[in-house]
């Protein structure tokens, strides 16, 4: 029997709240630091945040219930996916997705006119990431195309609610926005989608690693990192930080990286999930205290 308590648990797992934390929240956070060069006004940013977490929640709802057919046969993800137990119908899954995605909406209306356009657009490319016509995140390719258009969009999003230029300010925020591109919406989603790839290849789900293999895929993540990690050191010469977050940047990417290469070259020889976890959680670990490091050293003006 599935009691309340369960039900109201299984919802709530459902809007993935780590993601929510750390996507919304640290990653976000951090791009409003790194746009403004310096702490915000948080009393002016707090809808914003709110919007976004609504609308993130409604859209991990959403994945979750298109992924039911893989997450029942991960061995990982089936202990707790609440949709594969049972703890929450589709039918609730539906109406929570919905009414997390109509309250943001909502809530986006009385922002501005084109603040508003762009969350409804910013809804659809989301829903569109899981379910077809598109359903992107089963597309080779296509499915890493997908996260550079959703920073695009969430730095018109930005711009437009604190009625910026988006232009000057795409301009600023490019080397800092370069590196998560990379880092974050490439690199790090290519190491999930090795460690989840026994389970897509199973339930027939198309990803880029599905489609070229995890040992390919390892020596891309592995090089769209390195690539990424170039990218932030041009931000930190642009936003001109101090010698000693340069310094901090390489203890954190050093170790990490002589980890992705350990972990790659295990990769090439076999595919292991156990591997792959590592491989992944060690991207979101390494990008979490990378994030902290800028977010901190640019809102306190830690600068030469």
């Amino acid at each position: 029997m599935v009691t309340l308590k369960k039900r109201i648990y299984g919802h709530l797992v459902l809007v993935r709240p780590l993601q929510l934390f750390w996507l919304d929240i640290v990653a976000g956070f951090s791009g409003v630091v790194v746009l403004l060069q310096g702490f915000p006004d948080f009393s002016c940013i707090m809808f914003f945040f709110l919007i976004s977490l609504l609308a993130d929640a409604g859209a991990c709802t959403f994945n979750d219930i298109a992924d039911i057919e893989v997450d029942n046969k991960s061995i990982e993800s089936r202990r707790f996916r609440p949709l594969v137990v049972g703890t929450v119908s589709v039918r609730s899954a539906w109406i929570q997705g919905l009414l997390l995605y109509c309250l943001s909406a909502f809530l986006a209306f009385f922002i501005n006119p084109t603040f508003f356009l762009l969350t409804i657009l910013m809804l659809v490319w989301a829903f569109q990431y899981s379910f077809p016509p598109l359903r992107l995140t089963g597309r080779p390719y296509i499915s890493q195309v997908y996260w550079i258009v959703f920073v695009c969009l969430w730095i018109a999003l930005l711009t437009s609610y604190l009625e910026l230029p988006f232009i000057e300010s795409l301009f600023n925020i490019f080397p800092y926005m370069l590196y998560m591109m990379l880092y974050l919406c490439l690199g790090e989603t290519m190491a999930k989608d090795i460690r989840d790839w026994d389970n897509d290849k199973a339930a027939g789900k198309n990803t880029t690693t599905v489609a070229i293999g995890p040992a390919r895929a390892s020596n891309w993540s592995f090089v769209l990192g390195f690539i990424g990690c170039l990218a932030w050191f041009w931000a930190a010469i642009s936003y001109q930080l101090h010698l000693f977050v340069i310094i901090a940047f390489g203890a954190i990417t050093i170790p990490t990286f002589y980890l992705f290469y350990q972990y790659r070259s295990r990769l090439q020889v076999e595919y292991n999930k156990i591997i792959g976890r590592h491989f992944h959680v060690t991207y979101l670990l390494s990008m979490a205290l990378i994030t902290i490091l800028t977010t901190f050293s640019i809102g306190f003006q830690v600068i030469m």
